[in-house]
């Protein structure tokens, strides 16, 4: 179960990358530079958060 779920993350945390730089690339702008840098920040801080959450448990 638990690899499952950080299989999951992984995946769920590259694909807020990859949606964040496809974001900069394609939508040049100040809005939409504010979201690719909050997905890219969320997929970049996901498994580190994993992990600290899981070596509590």
């Amino acid at each position: 179960m638990a690899e499952g779920m950080r299989a999951l993350l992984y995946a769920l945390s590259a694909l807020s990358i990859t949606f964040g730089v496809l974001l900069l690339l394609m939508y040049p702008g100040r809005r939409s530079l504010a979201l690719a840098a909050l997905g890219i920040s969320i997929g970049a801080a996901a498994p580190f958060i994993y992990r600290a959450v899981s070596r509590r448990e």
